[in-house]
């Protein structure tokens, strides 16, 4: 079966997560396993959304779970389910994809709903890493956004800046909130 580009990528995100999970000794795969499946996708496309973010130092600042019993295995473990909180942000990606009438969950989908929700374990290790997950979610939510709108990555705006780093502190405070309102922020957290 020959999978589109799209959908390929997004299988591969969740490869990557379920391996980093199970390296991990997780018993599924959370937002932070999410996050670093975006991460080594986005290097080995090459799409540079992600770049700067290190794999290496993403893993290093989780947690291990404990190995004992892993030593006798014949064959390697199937690869964790998604967590409660990463199965909501995979849902709210693909509720988005199709409002937009995009058959394949799109990767920019899974990174803009993972880094909408501000209490996730994803969200709080790039911030101890100290990454402005403000700024990465209006990048990640212009470049979902383009690929939604015919010919505004063709005209230019995206390579040039003007649509891939708008990311003003109206745009943390005003795109970042609508979007988390309608996707994972529960209600007590709405009116931030």
């Amino acid at each position: 079966m020959c999978l589109p580009p799209r959908h390929r990528r997004y299988t591969r995100v969740l490869e990557l997560a379920g391996q980093e999970a199970t390296a991990l000794g997780a018993p599924a795969i959370g937002t932070a396993h999410l996050v670093l499946g975006l991460v080594r996708e986005d290097r080995e496309s090459g799409t540079g959304l992600l770049a700067g973010i290190e794999p290496e130092a993403l893993r290093a600042l989780l947690p291990r779970a404990g190995r004992a019993g892993r030593e006798g295995r014949t064959r390697p473990p199937a690869s964790p389910a998604l967590s409660l909180r990463a199965g909501v942000a995979v849902g709210a990606a693909q509720r988005r994809a199709d409002r937009h009438g995009v058959p394949e969950l799109e990767v920019a989908d899974v990174a803009a709903a993972v880094l909408a929700d501000p209490d996730c374990a994803g969200v709080a290790l790039l911030e101890r890493l100290g990454v402005d997950v403000g700024d990465l979610w209006c990048r990640v939510a212009a470049d979902r956004d383009a690929g939604y709108v015919p010919g505004l990555a063709a005209a230019g705006r995206v390579a040039s800046g003007e649509v891939s780093r708008p990311c003003s502190a109206a745009c943390r405070s005003s795109s970042a909130r609508r979007f988390s309102i309608v996707s994972v922020v529960p209600p007590e957290r709405r009116s931030r």
